[in-house]
C-alpha cells in the first residue's frame, strides 16, 4: 500500500517572497524540456534572490541540499542537476560564464551581471530583452517585495517604457534611490510633460524651473 502525504496547509504568515516575471510563465517556463530543467532555472532565481546577486555559482546551484529535498520530494534524482544545468544554457534559459563556474537566469540583470565580470559565455539564443521595470528596480534598488511589484505593474500599464528607464537613471543621478522619488517623477512627467533635460541636470535648475512656472501661469502675468 503506498503511503500518501496529509494535504499542504499552505505558507506560513509572513514568508518571504520574490518575484518572478509574468513572462516567465509564458515565455521561458515552456522551453524548459524537463522538470529538473525547470527546478534548476527556478532555483537560480531563489538564489539570485536570497544572494542578492544575479549570477549564481554553478556550484552553489549543485550542491543545494535544499534543492536536492526538493527534487527527491518530486521523486526526481539530484544526480541529474549537472545535465540538466547543461541543458538549460544550451536552451538559452541560463546563461553561463566563459569558464561554466558562475550561471545567470537570461534576462536583462543577470546578462549584465555576467558581462560586468567580462565571463559572459556567447549562447545560441536571443539576446536578453531590454530592461523592463523589475529589473530596473533590483539593479537601482534593492529586492523586490510583492507589494512593489505589483506596484511596478501597474507604473509598466500606465508609463512609457522610455519614462520609467529615464526616471530610474535620475534618481541614480541625483541619488534618490527609492521607488517613491521615481514615482514622483513619472506623475510629474504625466500632469505637466516629460522633461528630456540630461540626466546630470537637476530638476531644480532656475532656468528650467521658471520656464515651467511661466509657461504654466502665464495668464496671471501681465506686461
Amino acid at each position: 500500500m503506498t503511503a500518501t502525504r496529509p494535504p499542504y496547509r499552505g505558507l506560513p504568515a509572513g514568508a518571504r517572497a520574490m518575484a518572478l516575471p509574468l513572462a516567465f510563465f509564458t515565455d521561458m517556463a515552456p522551453r524548459a524540456a524537463s522538470s529538473h530543467e525547470l527546478f534548476v532555472v527556478l532555483w537560480c532565481f531563489r538564489l539570485a534572490a536570497l544572494r542578492r546577486s544575479p549570477a549564481v555559482p554553478r556550484t552553489v546551484l549543485e550542491r543545494d541540499p535544499e534543492l536536492a529535498a526538493a527534487l527527491r520530494a518530486c521523486g526526481l534524482e539530484p544526480s541529474g542537476l549537472p545535465a540538466a544545468v547543461d541543458a538549460a544554457v544550451r536552451h538559452g534559459l541560463l546563461l553561463a560564464s566563459a569558464d561554466g563556474a558562475r550561471l545567470a537566469v537570461n534576462h536583462h540583470a543577470g546578462a549584465r551581471a555576467l558581462a560586468r565580470e567580462g565571463a559572459l559565455a556567447p549562447v545560441d539564443a536571443p539576446a536578453p530583452p531590454l530592461p523592463d521595470v523589475y529589473s530596473l528596480y533590483e539593479e537601482n534598488i534593492g529586492l523586490l517585495t510583492p507589494l512593489i511589484a505589483d506596484e511596478l505593474a501597474e507604473a509598466e500599464r500606465r508609463y512609457p517604457a522610455a519614462w520609467i528607464d529615464r526616471a530610474f537613471r535620475l534618481a541614480v543621478t541625483r541619488n534618490r534611490r527609492s521607488w517613491r522619488y521615481i514615482e514622483r517623477v513619472l506623475q510629474r512627467w504625466q500632469e505637466e510633460g516629460f522633461d528630456d533635460a540630461p540626466p546630470g541636470r537637476s530638476a531644480a535648475d532656475p532656468g528650467t524651473e521658471l520656464k515651467r512656472i511661466l509657461g504654466r501661469y502665464a495668464d496671471r502675468f501681465h506686461r
